[in-house]
């Protein structure tokens, strides 16, 4: 279940969340962060 929507800006620009509850009624962040990187080895990286 979607907690709240739309998703919210971050304070530090550039990164979005929401948060959703699963059955139990426990609460989760989403978060996206345009500048994440993950290269092919799996190394993730800002920028």
């Amino acid at each position: 279940m979607i907690v709240r929507e739309p998703a919210q800006d971050g304070a530090f620009g550039g990164i979005f969340h929401g948060h959703v509850a699963n059955p139990n009624k426990v609460i989760g962040e989403i978060a996206h962060n345009l500048g994440w990187r993950v290269d092919d080895t799996g190394t993730g990286s800002l920028g």
